[in-house]
């Protein structure tokens, strides 16, 4: 078993060992990952909360077990600001130059306006604290989980996607949720088994629903905010016939409700 973190802002992880196979999933700078095979130039790695696939090696830095489980379990800050410019690349060879929101990483806080990130290999990197928060542990409310979702309005829909670049239905509300440290599965079929069962006519702000391959957050009991092909990507549509913005397809699919908080 190899370990590693992931060098540039965004990467693909593939089905297959190669471009093009099927996007998966997307890991985000300084995501650290367990590396069980090689192949093609790609690494088979596997994300901290279990997903699995294929990522090109070169966007891929070897480190320690001893380093990945120290960094892996000091990330306590996290990109709120869809992205946020870098400073003092010159440390890294092929440094990034912005952070997708989502980027977790292991940071102190340099002075009111910014914070540095700690990389294993030693170097840092500066960004500001406009744009990077602390992982609330806090208790927080239905309105600031949908305060946080709208950011992603407009964003297009993307298969595999976690970033404002592109966002699929699963990868919107775990990226959301994380922003809380609230840490839920990377798919649909998993993440309708997390939390607790809500009938219908009890669904409230910030209840995951769930449809056939989909979901979204509720916004109260008769909107929902999501990441839709249909929906041209992340929008708020209704879920009752004499509302604006009423997909009917959802009315007809939806399965179930789940409270995560």
């Amino acid at each position: 078993m190899k370990y590693g973190w992931i060098t540039i802002n965004i990467t693909d992880m593939w089905h297959k060992p190669k471009y093009n196979s099927e996007r998966v999933n997307q890991l985000l700078f300084s995501d650290f990952v367990k590396i069980s095979d090689e192949k093609n130039n790609f690494y088979h790695v596997e994300k901290i909360d279990g997903y699995i696939g294929w990522v090109d090696k070169r966007f891929i830095a070897l480190c320690s077990m001893k380093t990945f489980k120290q960094f892996s379990s000091q990330c306590k800050y996290i990109v709120t600001s869809k992205t946020v410019n870098v400073h003092n690349v010159k440390e890294m060879k092929s440094p990034p130059h912005f952070l997708y929101y989502g980027t977790t990483f292991n940071g102190s806080k340099l002075n009111p306006n910014r914070l540095k990130i700690s990389l294993p290999d030693k170097t840092s990197l500066i960004v500001s604290s406009s744009g990077a928060k602390l992982i609330s542990n806090k208790t927080i409310s239905a309105s600031e989980i949908i305060k946080e979702a709208k950011k992603f309005l407009s964003v297009p829909y993307l298969w595999g996607g976690v970033t404002s670049v592109g966002i699929d239905c699963s990868g919107f509300t775990q990226t959301v949720l994380s922003r809380f440290g609230i840490q839920i599965p990377r798919d649909t079929k998993d993440q309708i088994n997390f939390g607790d069962k809500i009938p219908r006519e009890n669904i409230k702000t910030g209840d995951l629903l769930f449809f056939n391959r989909h979901v979204g957050f509720a916004i109260g009991s008769k909107e929902l905010i999501h990441s839709s092909v249909g929906g041209g990507g992340v929008s708020i549509n209704s879920l009752v016939p004499k509302y604006n913005e009423y997909r009917r397809d959802l009315d007809e699919s939806f399965k179930t409700a789940r409270r995560i908080f």
